[in-house]
């Protein structure tokens, strides 16, 4: 080998070796653990720090002048609690932030000794930021969302890993502190009961104010709050005052209820654990107003979550007897409609931690319009370490590639975080996408999407269920001229089976969304393909002509329409959808205002316009292609089968290269002049 040249093959894995540092360096791979308060507090500064562009962190004490609630350790080493406990909130969103982003809020650890839920909602926040560069979905959503997260909303308990918050001598559940429910309360905790006397009532722990003011300095879409010992993805309704109640152990008129749900109510209270332990089960509850909405995005979180260890998550009403039991103070029904239930919702003014006014724990009209739900992460509050998974596992099905009760858990949210709004996007070819990746975007001028005259495009939907109408609206710039193509339905990107039969090498990334190489019967994309000289005047077949291409949807209308029976609110009454969410995709003249910020209701999403510059028409152009394929196809039916015949012949019974030299070898020596010796 001559001096000063490098092997090929070495030069192959040094080129794979560089693209693996470089691969590992841009997306961190670790496994998830368990964090102390003051390791997560650490470490959330030190994310704001490195990422200033798209998070922003505060604490709420300050942010909102609430009174500190008590004292937290420092550090890890501190023998007991030194510092006065903060409730650290990470904005997720590049800025600046519009008005009318859609926002989500992310609660962690509510109660502090259910502690998975606080790793969950870090590691969110933790693994959006470090792969939203590499990952085009992730970007997408940093960019179109502001994404609220409280990982320790309850740090007096998470730092004693204990369930309650210590509130001036009282122990109070955080997650029923809220002004919603029954006007009386037979089993009171602590003095006064929740709705006792004035000055004992609802938002008396700091946690149940934090929350409180979140929604009153914000409109969300969706809320997500993380529980443990439990298995399912819960919602609306879940006060007694949407169910059909029955006193526990109660063996009286069992004739007249469902007997299977009675016998579940009654499996599922003895799974209960001693501090949930209500008096009251529901046989029987009335459907939210949003049910549907409620039910289909529960429905398809627990399919893009998968399942861990065998075990997916189960979905409903929380006034189901198979699901859970109905509690007062809720949190969930509070968050989802005390905007519009106005007579659910108490009046209280607690003494608590230097009191809360009146005026303050009131609600706005558009303030709790949010659908919100309850994961129940696993039936184990604190899982082991090793069952957390990784950051590798993120799209992983199984446990050896990463996947965990973390992991799946932030699907689940990253799910819930791109069905806000519904977006339309083209699936782009190969030169098209590196058209984009050398600098361009949409709305350059692809000429490579026509051949002939013929136009052929692919689109899906994103941040949607379903999809009722979908086509390609065609106009030529700078011209009145337009038409539409035929009207297509079926389902979003969401109608694969993500998570179903796992996910593995099954993902592929395409232009900014996973897909699955295997559709359901619901299909999630959308083509067309159509000859733009058949439908375009006269004068721009001989001129030609700039042309925009644009993909129209009108998704998720079933969540206007409400299931019957058992639809309404406490006296039966049928209700329209009342959510942002359901009413900004199904009612063009919806709008709610708070805070700064908006929801404004829009039936038709369009994706950014497609350009595309035809030539004018000509034999040439038009039937250049056919004749070129038809020769093609001549050629390999007439010489195919020869060509075929003499290439295998060759191929079996040529000698190798290595033997015709050696022979030529041979032959040169045989014919090379010899000296006769005299």
């Amino acid at each position: 080998m001559q001096q000063g040249r490098v092997p090929r093959a070495g030069l192959a894995v040094g080129v794979l070796l560089m693209t693996f540092i470089y691969a590992a360096a841009a997306t961190p791979k670790y496994r998830f653990k368990y964090m102390s308060y003051a390791e997560m507090v650490a470490e959330l500064h030190r994310l704001a720090s490195e990422y200033p562009d798209v998070m922003r962190l505060e604490d709420a004490v300050e942010t909102y002048s609430l009174p500190e609630g008590g004292l937290c350790r420092s550090g890890r080493d501190a023998a007991r609690p030194d510092k006065p406990c903060q409730v650290l909130v990470a904005r997720i969103g590049l800025k600046p932030v519009e008005r009318s982003r859609p926002q989500m809020l992310v609660l962690g650890s509510m109660h502090g000794d259910e502690q998975l839920g606080a790793m969950i909602a870090f590691y969110l926040v933790k693994v959006m930021l470090e792969r939203y560069r590499e990952d085009p979905w992730l970007g997408r959503l940093i960019s179109s969302r502001e994404i609220v997260v409280v990982p320790m909303p309850n740090p007096y308990g998470f730092d004693r890993m204990m369930r309650y918050e210590e509130v001036d001598g009282q122990l109070i559940d955080p997650n029923a502190d809220f002004p919603y429910g029954p006007d009386s309360d037979p089993n009171p905790v602590g003095p006064g009961g929740r709705n006792g006397t004035e000055g004992s009532g609802c938002l008396r722990a700091l946690t149940s104010r934090v929350v409180h003011e979140l929604f009153m300095s914000h409109i969300f879409r969706v809320a997500l709050v993380f529980h443990g010992k439990k298995e399912f993805i819960g919602y609306s309704w879940s006060s007694e005052s949407f169910c059909v109640p029955r006193v526990r152990n109660q063996t009286a008129d069992l004739a007249s209820q469902s007997r299977s749900a009675v016998t579940q109510a009654d499996a599922q209270s003895s799974e209960d654990d001693s501090d949930d332990e209500d008096q009251m089960t529901c046989v029987d509850g009335y459907r939210a107003p949003d049910a549907n909405a409620l039910s289909q995005v529960a429905t398809f979180m627990s399919l893009f979550a998968g399942s861990f260890k065998g075990s997916t998550f189960r979905s409903g009403a929380l006034n189901d007897p198979r699901i859970y039991h109905p509690s007062r103070g809720g949190m969930v029904d509070w968050a989802y409609s005390a905007s519009f239930m106005p007579d659910q919702v108490l009046t209280c003014e607690p003494d608590q931690l230097h009191g809360y006014s009146r005026e303050t724990t009131q609600v706005g009209n558009a303030t709790n319009r949010c659908l919100t739900f309850v994961i129940e992460t696993g039936h184990q509050v604190r899982p082991k370490e090793k069952d957390l998974g990784s950051s590798a596992g993120l799209y992983a099905a199984r446990s050896k590639q990463g996947n965990g009760h973390v992991t799946r858990n932030i699907r689940l949210a990253l799910m819930a975080a791109d069905l806000m709004e519904p977006y339309v996007f083209f699936i782009a070819n190969e030169e098209a996408s590196s058209h984009r990746r050398s600098g361009g975007s949409n709305v350059d001028v692809v000429s490579a999407l026509t051949r002939g005259g013929i136009l052929s495009v692919k689109w899906s939907v994103g941040g949607a269920l379903y999809v009722d109408q979908t086509y390609l609206v065609i106009d030529v710039v700078r011209s009145n001229f337009s038409f539409t193509t035929k009207v297509q339905s079926g389902g979003s990107m969401w109608a694969q089976n993500h998570g179903v039969d796992g996910y593995g090498e099954r993902f592929a990334k395409t232009e900014g969304v996973f897909f699955s190489s295997r559709s359901a019967n619901l299909r999630w994309a959308y083509s067309e393909s159509i000859s733009l000289y058949k439908y375009l005047p006269a004068v721009y077949r001989e001129t030609g002509a700039m042309i925009r291409v644009r993909a129209v949807a009108t998704v998720d209308q079933s969540w206007l329409e409400q299931p019957a029976p058992n639809s309404g609110d406490a006296r039966g009454r049928r209700l329209a959808s009342q959510s942002h969410m359901a009413r900004s995709r199904t009612d063009p003249d919806w709008f709610a205002t708070n805070a700064g910020y908006d929801v404004r209701g829009k039936v038709l999403y369009m994706s950014e316009p497609i350009r595309v510059r035809l030539p004018a028409f000509s034999l040439m152009v038009s039937w250049q292609a056919y004749i070129w394929e038809l020769l093609i196809v001549g050629v390999l039916i007439f010489f195919g089968p020869p060509l075929a015949w003499l290439y295998k012949s060759f191929y079996t019974n040529a000698p190798s290269a290595m033997t015709v030299r050696s022979r030529l070898r041979r032959v040169f020596e045989l014919t090379k002049p010899h000296r006769i010796r005299v």
